[in-house]
């Protein structure tokens, strides 16, 4: 379920972005890959294990996302503010 979560997080990090104004999707998929990064690095110092799976975990919820925005944006016609 851990990775669940974080999977559901990141996906809901990205997904506005996503959905609304697709100019930003690559730094939030990149910015996402570093604040997931930061988060296993940091957490040794303060009591808990790094582990590489809640980062893939992670960025695999940002391509969740970012996806489903796409095809929500698609399917539903949502476009970019101008």
């Amino acid at each position: 379920m851990d990775k669940l979560y974080h999977m559901m997080a990141f996906a809901a990090l990205v997904l506005p972005a996503a959905l609304f104004d697709r100019r930003t999707v690559r730094w939030m998929f990149i910015g996402g890959l570093i604040l997931g990064a930061a988060i296993e690095v940091i957490q040794p110092s303060v009591g808990r294990d790094a582990d590489v799976v809640d980062f893939l975990a992670d960025a695999t919820g940002l391509v969740f996302g970012l996806g489903l925005g796409w095809l929500l944006r698609c399917t539903f016609g949502v476009h970019s503010p101008s």
